[in-house]
C-alpha cells in the first residue's frame, strides 16, 4: 500500500503545475515536524507544503518558482528564516507580517503590562 501511495503522489507531483501567487503567504504547520505552508492569500488557496521550514528549503523552493518576479507582497509570521529566504528569492516582494502574529504579540505585551500594573497597585480603593 505504501509503495502504491508513494508512486501515486510521485506521479501527481510530476504532473502538477505550480502557479506563482502574486501575494504568497508563508507559515508553518506541525505534521510530525514543523513544515512550511505556502498559500495564495488573494485566492485563499494552498500552493504547497514543504517537508521542512528551514531557510535553505524555503529559499530553494521560492527560487525555483516560475515567474517569481511577479510576486508583489509576501505575508508571513516573524520567523527570521522566512524573511531571510524571501529577500534573495523574491527581491521585488515587500514583506508583511500577518495580522494574526502582530495581534498575538500585541495582546501578549498588553497582558504583561496589565499584570505588572496590578502588582504595583494598592489593594485599597479610596472612595471620593
Amino acid at each position: 500500500m505504501r509503495i502504491l501511495l508513494g508512486e501515486a503522489v510521485g506521479d501527481w507531483d510530476a504532473q502538477r503545475r505550480v502557479v506563482t501567487p502574486e501575494f504568497p503567504g508563508i507559515d508553518e504547520v506541525v505534521i510530525g515536524q514543523p513544515r512550511c505552508v505556502l498559500t495564495n492569500t488573494r485566492e485563499q488557496t494552498l500552493v504547497d507544503l514543504l517537508p521542512s521550514r528551514t531557510c535553505d528549503r524555503v529559499l530553494a523552493y521560492l527560487s525555483n518558482l516560475p515567474q517569481r518576479q511577479t510576486v508583489r507582497w509576501a505575508t508571513m509570521d516573524m520567523w527570521r528564516p522566512y524573511r531571510d529566504a524571501v529577500r534573495p528569492a523574491l527581491p521585488k516582494a515587500r514583506i508583511v507580517v500577518d495580522k494574526f502574529h502582530v495581534l498575538r504579540m500585541a495582546n501578549a505585551g498588553l497582558h504583561t503590562v496589565r499584570k505588572h500594573v496590578r502588582t504595583i497597585l494598592s489593594p485599597r480603593i479610596d472612595a471620593p
